[in-house]
């Protein structure tokens, strides 16, 4: 045991992994709203905080694992509706175009 751990103090870095789960949470609540910054985020939190856990630093690995997960969705989901959103303007310009000539 280490004189912290006997002094019932742990010197543990958990601040990546609970940054990246409330990041990633709130990725996928505001998403596209944001231009998804807390995914993008989240997901680098999240890396940090599983190579620490790994490294033995922290002890928050699931954690750090969620928010990198739901920083990935919100990134992926935002990918998504912007394409969508560009394929429904173009769509609408289009027809426009066409209903004009």
């Amino acid at each position: 045991m280490t004189q912290s751990q006997v002094m019932g103090r742990t010197d543990t870095q958990n601040g990546f992994g609970i940054a990246a789960l409330v990041l990633g949470i709130v990725g996928m609540a505001l998403g596209w709203g944001t231009l998804g910054i807390p995914s993008i985020l989240a997901i680098i939190f999240g890396a940090n905080g599983i190579r620490k856990a790994n490294e033995g630093v922290a002890t928050n690995k699931p954690m750090a694992q969620w928010g990198m997960w739901l920083g990935i969705v919100g990134v992926a989901l935002s990918v998504l509706l912007t394409l969508l959103f560009g394929a429904a303007i173009m769509l609408e310009a289009f027809e426009a175009a066409t209903m004009s000539t």
